[in-house]
């Protein structure tokens, strides 16, 4: 995935092949749906973290 122009402007031809053959995968949309939404949300609460909160998530971060 490289987040090209190219990428975004063939998504909607690549979900349309998929839904043709019914090969969507329901509850991984559902799911990745639902991780979305909650980043959303998150993403306007973090300022309500404590310092300790945050630097532990920077430290966690390049853990794999």
């Amino acid at each position: 995935m490289d987040l090209s122009m190219k990428m975004i402007t063939d998504t909607p031809k690549t979900i349309a092949h998929h839904y043709k053959k019914g090969q969507l995968n329901y509850p991984m949309m559902i799911y990745i749906g639902l991780v979305h939404v909650l980043a959303a949300k998150g993403i306007f609460r973090v300022t309500q973290c404590s310092a300790e909160t945050l630097i532990f998530a920077f430290l966690l971060w390049p853990i794999r």
